[in-house]
């Protein structure tokens, strides 16, 4: 039977990644529902968990520029709670989206994409192409790195077996650090490789 997967994502622009790599063989993420919703800010409700199918894997993906830790740390609590969910991941960039993919390709700023000349205009170009996998082949894009560094390190959530001690002394706090990053979307629950970037 295959995996259910419930990812909430800040915005259109991680939607849109998750969606177009969803059936790219090998690399891409494992297909699930995709609902626009940013942890990090916004309450995931009682209704919205409880309407989650038995056996379900929910993927936390957020910015780690703007984070209202007490709402994250509401949504793990309400999410942990719920007999209908097997695992949480959180899936964080480092600081934005837009940091994410220049550590994920060949190119030092996310304008160079679309020849852009803000990010305002380089979202809206990237959520409204229609052949993305093609568009980010050209830049070397590696779905492999993205979302790959371990960047939430000042939360305290969970319980012990749950938190890794970040080399500045903070915790790290992540629901299954082995499984931490989201790459091939959960099929592939390999050990963590670490960024040199």
């Amino acid at each position: 039977m295959a995996k259910l997967i419930q990812y909430y994502v800040e915005g259109e622009c991680e939607e849109k990644l998750i969606r177009a790599f969803q059936h790219v063989e090998k690399c891409g993420f494992k297909p699930g529902k995709i609902e626009i919703l940013n942890p990090a800010n916004q309450i995931i409700s009682f209704l919205r968990i409880n309407q989650l199918k038995k056996g379900t894997t929910v993927a936390l993906v957020y910015d780690t520029d703007h984070v209202n830790v007490n709402v994250l740390k509401s949504n793990y609590e309400s999410l942990k709670k719920s007999r209908n969910i097997e695992e949480i991941y959180h899936v964080q960039s480092i600081k934005n989206f837009e940091d994410e993919m220049v550590y994920s390709s060949s190119i030092s700023s996310v304008n160079e994409i679309f020849g852009t000349k803000s990010v305002g205009e380089f979202k809206k170009k990237f959520i409204n192409h229609r052949e993305l996998v093609k568009k980010l082949e050209d830049i070397s894009f590696s779905v492999e790195l993205i979302w790959l560094i371990k960047a939430i390190y000042f939360l305290s959530i969970g319980s012990p077996g749950e938190k890794l001690d970040h080399p500045n002394g903070n915790t790290m706090c992540i629901t299954a650090i082995k499984n931490f990053r989201l790459c091939r979307c959960i099929s592939d629950l390999g050990s963590i490789q670490q960024r040199e970037k």
